[in-house]
């Protein structure tokens, strides 16, 4: 938990100086934080500690399944099709749910992420998937981290990996031989500098300068104790 409020304390950071009364920030994975999955639960739980940080948010959260476009401020206003409700006592009233519009099947990109962030306002972006699943199409035009797993010992500069990483301005990672090796790849530490110019390179220009952290998976037990107790 104190790596998961290490997380939060870097939004509100990265965040202080936005232009906005009311900080906007997105959530983004693959579906709604009651649903199965390791990934919807741990980002629920980053809601949580945003919600409660003093600082006042407008905390926007973006499923990466098509959800009919729009802006909806509680979960009855939600598109029902196909989506489960939450379990009765399941706290939503702190999040608004962000239709993407994304009926097409496209791939997400980079560009999409833009493009949601133009229409909404945001002033920071974070994703919590596989790395692979955001093709880097463009640069990020706000703030995005990516909270990711690594799943190789290494990011060579000629993986996938290591393309799309070199995107995000934050990488939360979830374990600590992950953070090292993206630390190496792609963290503040490494210069694109033209030779001899002392200036940033066209990749040094198109490429955030990462912030990178451990911040492992997060499990709330008493949750979990408590649904058992229910027989959820």
């Amino acid at each position: 938990m104190r790596r998961l409020c290490s997380l939060a304390a870097l939004l509100v950071a990265l965040v202080s100086t936005a232009v906005a009364e009311r900080k906007r920030i997105a959530l983004m994975t693959a579906s709604f934080p009651w649903t199965f999955g390791p990934y919807q639960a741990q980002m629920y739980e980053l809601s949580l500690i945003l919600d409660s940080s003093g600082i006042e948010y407008d905390i926007s959260w973006v499923t990466t399944k098509p959800l009919r476009r729009g802006v909806y401020r509680t979960w009855e206003d939600v598109p029902k099709t196909g989506v489960v409700d939450p379990p009765e006592g399941f706290r939503v009233d702190h999040l608004t749910f962000v239709g993407n519009g994304w009926d097409d099947g496209g791939t997400l990109s980079a560009s999409r992420i833009n493009a949601l962030g133009r229409e909404h306002g945001f002033d920071h972006v974070v994703t919590l998937m596989d790395i692979t699943k955001c093709v880097p199409d463009e640069p990020f035009r706000q703030p995005v981290t990516a909270w990711i797993p690594l799943h190789s010992e290494t990011v060579r500069k000629t993986s996938v990996d290591y393309w799309v990483l070199r995107s995000y301005h934050g990488i939360a990672a979830l374990s600590p031989s992950g953070a090292r090796a993206m630390e190496d790849a792609v963290g503040a530490h490494v210069d694109y500098l033209d030779d001899g110019s002392g200036e940033p390179s066209a990749m040094g220009r198109m490429r955030g300068a990462a912030q990178v952290d451990f911040v492992p998976h997060v499990i709330n037990r008493r949750r979990i104790a408590k649904n058992a107790e229910d027989g959820l």
